[in-house]
């Protein structure tokens, strides 16, 4: 592996990293707000040139709209999922 190809390599494992810690962040948060997710705000010109935001969520894997028992089993995973993740990042280091 070059050194090129193991910092991209890296890269990418944190940044899946990230994304699976917000995501347990979410759903350990989530059933405690019970309010509407935020809606992404639109450019006020009009243009589709304003702020790109940033969203992890695909249609329907809305915190609000899971059972209690689908936040449990989606907890479960992303946990084992970040501890192979990190497993991932310090074999790198």
């Amino acid at each position: 592996m070059t050194p090129g190809q193991l910092s991209s390599a890296i890269s990418h494992v944190e940044k899946a990293l990230q994304s699976v810690e917000a995501r347990l962040e979410e759903l350990r948060v989530g059933p405690q707000q019970r309010s509407a997710p935020p809606s992404s705000a639109s450019d006020p010109n009009g243009k589709g040139k304003g702020k790109a935001v940033a969203s992890s969520l695909l249609k329907g894997d809305s915190v609000h709209e899971l059972s209690p028992q689908e936040i449990e089993a989606e907890l479960k995973e992303m946990d084992e999922l970040r501890s192979d993740l990190m497993l991932k990042v310090r074999s790198f280091y």
